[in-house]
């Protein structure tokens, strides 16, 4: 066991993991392997979800709530599994508490997984140790960056990395809004290239030293 959560931690933000988790079910291994596969096609209506995927099951539980889940793997004894923070995150199924319904935010961050996953290996790259509830913090910037609704991934992904990592909102000053609405209105054009060419004033005080 130890030696598979060192294997774990090390792979955290690994977009395809080798260990997913740790289950304990008082079911028999035919049985429990049916009962994940059912839940895979309970999560999320018309859609089959591999929320088995240590950041898919993250940011269910962090968007969603634990209790909720809690109540739809209720054959499940409990579930460890290493967060993107490099954490140990346990689950124990239950029969008691609200039914399991998806909240639009969480099946938001679902659909964009894969960039949700890129944006937290930016962030990680930046230096330190990524917080608790990363997961939770990465869904929402990203969510946030997609109401610029810019033409290319890569600014997105920085507009996102920016809500994470500068001290100031970048939107708030007239300067990047408008740059913003420009690049969102011509594809050719691109934030990643024209954000440097802002004023070595208003770059100081947006990035800092």
């Amino acid at each position: 066991m130890l030696k598979s959560e060192d294997y774990s931690r090390d792979e955290k933000l690994y977009e395809k993991r080798y260990i997913c988790g740790w289950i304990s079910s008082p079911l028999a291994p035919e049985a429990f392997a049916a009962e994940l596969a059912g839940l895979c096609k309970q999560v999320q209506r018309e859609n089959i979800v591999p929320f088995y995927e240590p950041l898919r099951l993250e940011l269910l539980t962090a968007l969603n709530g634990k209790n909720e889940f809690s109540r739809l793997i209720s054959n499940i004894s409990q579930w460890c599994w290493i967060s993107c923070s490099g954490r140990m995150q346990v689950l124990s199924g239950t029969t008691e508490g609200d039914e399991w319904r998806m909240k639009w935010g969480t099946e938001c961050a679902q659909n964009n997984v894969r960039d949700i996953w890129r944006l937290l290996s930016a962030w990680h790259k930046t230096g330190g140790s990524l917080p608790a509830d990363a997961a939770k913090q990465a869904a929402d910037a990203w969510a946030k960056s997609e109401l610029a609704r810019l033409p290319h991934k890569a600014d997105t992904v920085c507009l996102a990395l920016s809500y994470l990592t500068l001290p100031d909102n970048i939107t708030a000053h007239p300067e990047v809004l408008a740059m913003l609405e420009q690049v969102a209105s011509h594809s050719d054009l691109y934030f990643t290239r024209l954000f440097p060419t802002l004023s070595d004033a208003l770059l100081q005080t947006l990035i800092g030293p």
